[in-house]
């Protein structure tokens, strides 16, 4: 049996728990950045284009087994319904008040010719059919500090009946993929406030088949487990803190197959390379019918008579053959994932091989990214009920405690207030009081620095000026 990786939950792959999404993956080594484009397998333009290829009576099949009852809103073709809007509606795009991170930048639909309303409609998830963009480590720390349990304990989540699921053999690749849409609709209309809890779970969602309580429990332990499992690896390769004694001169590669040896896990992690013209998945319907079954080709106008040939005898559309001459068609190379596993594993991996790391805030507590060679114990996170970050507060509260802790300053401030009530009443001239400032700040700052005593730093401040006479 092989060894699981390093955040490997499960004995066996689950596509319910994990998902399907197989989205594309890169990173830009100079500017250390992740990107995740997500496929249009999944958007309800896919999947209408799917039911139009099977019958109705086998659309009916499939629905009743994926919702459990034969009104679906993924309607046949030549049918219009005012309930499909509404169930579309609680697919929409982000939520209202998601923020996952400042440098996340959201890239919607690639297709520049399709209509607005047209990109909106049907999106299961905020990036199907686009792609993602944000700094390498904050999708790891995103989904590290997700709180899922919290998301689980709202009146906005709804569950289906327990029922008993029948295995079938699909006829088509149609078949699955319309059933897989509807359980990944279902999923999301009941269980939208978990999906949106981070990132990551949106990227690479659920595919439940009940969506029960009991589906979602399991769900929830799937994610709490992971989260677990990723903080210990984080501790273990990058925290300072973490037995120095022992891991403070390794590397954080050294640490990472240190921490595989003693947990009996596989350093390795295997991905498919893709090779792609990603300008060639925009036509939903060429998946399911071929150009001859619209048009005509050999009734078509053509230019010429070589155009026509060409058309007919490579059974191509015209303006196939003018859209594809108008692209560049530069290819891409990309890693696919799969599931949360497969991008956590992959954004940990890029980060080892380009020396980003982690340090835990020793105000928070959480971990955040070292940026460049910006040295400090203190992350830029504004807590829940805070204004400022916790460098800002951390700055303020170590000044306060350097002005208690330095007996110099509060015996400056004491001689401070006593020669300028004498500025106030003439009793001594304010180029006077301003030349004595600058001294006595200088002498504070030696006192502090150990260079004299707190005694004769007291006693040059007495003498200063001579204390008035007391009347007889």
């Amino acid at each position: 049996m092989d060894k699981k990786s390093a955040l490997q939950i499960l004995d066996s792959a689950n596509a319910e728990l994990q998902g399907k999404m197989k989205n594309l993956v890169w990173c830009d080594s100079e500017q250390k950045n992740i990107s995740i484009a997500v496929p249009e397998s999944y958007e309800f333009s896919e999947a209408d284009a799917a039911s139009r290829s099977i019958t109705k009576k086998r659309f009916s099949s499939v629905s009743e087994l994926a919702c459990g009852e034969r009104n679906s809103f993924l309607v046949p073709p030549d049918q219009t319904d005012e309930d499909l809007k509404n169930y579309l509606s609680v697919c929409d795009m982000l939520p209202p008040k998601f923020k996952c991170f400042p440098s996340m930048q959201m890239v919607s639909n690639p297709n520049l010719d399709s209509d607005e309303s047209e990109i909106e409609v049907g999106r299961l998830i905020p990036f199907s059919g686009g792609s993602v963009d944000f700094s390498l480590g904050e999708g790891l720390l995103n989904f590290l500090y997700a709180d899922f349990e919290a998301a689980c304990n709202t009146d906005k989540l709804t569950f289906g009946e327990e029922r008993e699921t029948v295995p079938t053999q699909f006829e088509s690749e149609a078949e699955q993929k319309v059933f897989d849409y509807l359980c990944l609709a279902e999923t999301v209309k009941h269980f939208r406030p978990v999906i949106h809890s981070s990132l990551y779970t949106m990227l690479f969602p659920p595919f439940l088949k009940k969506r029960t309580k009991k589906e979602l429990s399991a769900y929830l332990a799937y994610l709490k487990a992971l989260q677990s499992r990723l903080m210990k690896l984080i501790a273990f390769v990058f925290d300072e803190d973490y037995y120095p004694s022992v891991l403070k001169n390794l590397s954080a590669n050294q640490r990472y197959g240190l921490y595989c040896r003693a947990n009996n896990c596989t350093a390795r992690y295997e991905y498919q390379y893709i090779f792609d013209y990603p300008e060639l998945g925009q036509n939903p319907l060429s998946n399911y019918f071929s150009p001859s079954q619209f048009i005509d080709l050999e009734n078509e106008q053509y230019e010429n008579d070589g155009l026509r040939d060409f058309c007919i005898n490579h059974r191509i559309l015209q303006e196939d053959l003018k859209s594809i001459s108008a692209l560049t068609y530069e290819p891409l190379t990309r890693f696919q994932c799969s599931c949360i596993e497969d991008i956590l594993m992959f954004e940990l991996w890029e980060m080892l091989t380009k020396s980003v790391r982690f340090r835990k805030c020793k105000r928070c507590g959480r971990h955040f990214i070292m940026k460049g060679n910006y040295d400090t114990n203190y992350c830029d996170r504004v807590a829940e009920g805070e204004t400022r970050n916790c460098q800002e507060l951390a700055a303020q509260e170590n000044y306060k405690k350097k002005m208690a802790d330095n007996a110099a300053i509060p015996l400056y401030q004491k001689y401070y207030k006593r020669y300028a009530a004498r500025v106030r009443v003439h009793q001594i001239k304010e180029p006077d009081f301003k030349k004595w400032k600058y001294q006595a700040m200088t002498k504070r700052d030696e006192c502090t620095d150990g260079k004299i005593t707190l005694t004769e730093f007291e006693e040059w401040l007495e003498a200063s000026f001579p204390n008035r006479k007391k009347k007889n």
